[in-house]
């Protein structure tokens, strides 16, 4: 019995493949913008700037989804926090 795991363009790439679509640059810009907005911050600190964030509107709430997401995705080590 022979099973086929697939993989997300997430966790393979390779120097051939170039060709980037629009979503991985949407999930690498946003979880580029979380990245910043949270450097330095205590883990409560961080915890009031997401919540801030979500309130303001849609394209904040989901900048800061889609970035924990892929920080989630490309670090699972992190995920907990």
């Amino acid at each position: 019995m022979d099973v086929k795991l697939s993989s997300s363009k997430i966790f393979t790439s390779s120097c051939i493949e170039l060709k980037r679509d629009e979503l991985d640059e949407k999930y690498e810009k946003c979880h580029s913008i979380l990245q910043k907005m949270l450097h330095g911050l205590s883990e409560q600190e961080c915890n009031d700037m997401l919540n801030k964030t979500i309130c303001k509107d849609k394209q904040h709430e989901e900048i800061v989804i889609l970035g924990l997401l892929t920080n989630i995705l490309v670090d699972p080590s992190n995920g907990a926090k």
